[in-house]
């Protein structure tokens, strides 16, 4: 069993799933870890490049775009780590990140989730989360832990079965649009 399972969902981000790929093998050390990264059917070269440039990564290719959700749902089948890590494509990762939180997790067994500081490129701390939001029930509305224990996701699944999924009918990854809330 690896130590952290880190999951990627893709849709059409090739360059930065790329970039935060190299990150993660660039600054994580002295810890076991498997990289899975779920194409939700991009066909934009992810796929063939991935496996070209990281062929440690397992690489598991949606036929049709699942959703963010959908595609936790889809890597999680593939993951074999004491703990998940579900990481946006976006992250770029500094110092030992994934280290220092696999050592949090296995210090303080009282915690079953934990979330990041993010910070951004002018090295400003951002804020990832919100305080407004009155029907905020946890995993059951937004099914998204940065890091979770193999422990608690199975007593989770059993609960909840999985990350909730929708189809997306209102809209496409491209549009622009306004939102109340983003994490990550």
């Amino acid at each position: 069993m690896k130590d952290v399972s880190i999951i990627y969902v893709n849709y059409k981000t090739k360059e930065i799933t790329l970039n935060s790929i190299s990150s993660v093998i660039q600054h994580t050390k002295g810890i076991t870890y498997e990289i899975i990264l779920v194409d939700n059917n991009s066909k934009d070269g992810t796929v063939e490049e991935t496996k070209e440039r990281f062929p440690e990564v397992i690489v598991v290719e949606s036929d049709k775009n699942l959703g963010f959700a959908g595609g936790c749902n889809l890597g999680s089948k593939y993951a074999n780590g004491k703990y998940i890590l579900f990481l946006n494509t976006d992250t770029i990762l500094i110092d030992n990140s994934i280290k220092l939180m696999f050592e949090f997790m296995e210090k303080n067994k009282e915690y079953g989730a934990i979330g990041v500081l993010l910070v951004d490129d002018k090295n400003n701390i951002t804020q990832s989360w919100g305080d407004f939001l009155p029907f905020s029930k946890g995993i059951k509305e937004f099914g998204i832990l940065p890091i979770l224990p193999k422990s608690v996701r199975e007593k989770l699944s059993k609960q909840t079965k999985s990350f909730e999924e929708f189809e997306n009918k209102f809209f496409k990854g491209k549009d622009v649009m306004e939102v109340d809330y983003i994490i990550g």
